[in-house]
């Protein structure tokens, strides 16, 4: 493949690869702290939840109009049929799939309990917003505090408090 070239184009991969890199930081960070589940799989699907999105912007420029549209569109046909492809040609794991499938479908339960809950949460907490949709849950900083629940012995935004420091660090990993 070649390089991307469009300045629009980069913006929006490395805007995506933001997004990405706070999904995976905050899932990772949920799973050990919250909801119990692999710590390490849950990064991993965050890293792999936009996997789609970035085969489509990486072949934008060969097919212009592509990212013309409403973003719904996206959501509903191209991340879903894109994404799915992609991932099974990646063979990643059944249990990394459901939870990026569950992730295309946004229904999140509070508390999180699975695998596809903490990736949804993760999702709609991180600051920076996929650049090819809008979330249907929370996907700016102000409605990102506006969720919250009882978790064990204190609630989901005094654990994700006491994380910040842990997200960050995983974060500048990420980012290098």
């Amino acid at each position: 493949g070649s390089a991307i070239t469009d300045p629009v184009l980069k913006a929006k991969v490395a805007q995506l690869w933001q997004h990405t890199a706070h999904v995976a930081a905050l899932a990772q960070v949920i799973a050990r702290r919250i909801t119990r589940v692999d710590p390490e799989t849950a990064m991993f699907a965050g890293i792999v939840h936009e996997v789609g999105g970035f085969y489509l912007l990486s072949r934008a420029a060969e097919f212009p109009g592509i990212l013309d549209g409403e973003p719904d569109d996206w959501l509903e046909f191209g991340e879903q049929q894109i994404g799915r492809g992609v991932l099974t040609k990646l063979a990643i794991p059944e249990t990394v799939m459901n939870a990026v499938e569950s992730l295309w479908i946004g229904m999140r339960a509070l508390p999180p309990e699975n695998l596809g809950d903490t990736l949804l949460l993760a999702n709609d907490l991180s600051p920076v917003p996929s650049p090819l949709h809008e979330s249907p849950g929370a996907t700016t900083a102000l409605a990102a505090r506006t969720i919250d629940c009882d978790v064990g012995e204190g609630t989901l935004s005094s654990i994700m408090a006491e994380s910040a420091a842990e997200v960050q660090s995983l974060l500048a990993v990420l980012m290098m």
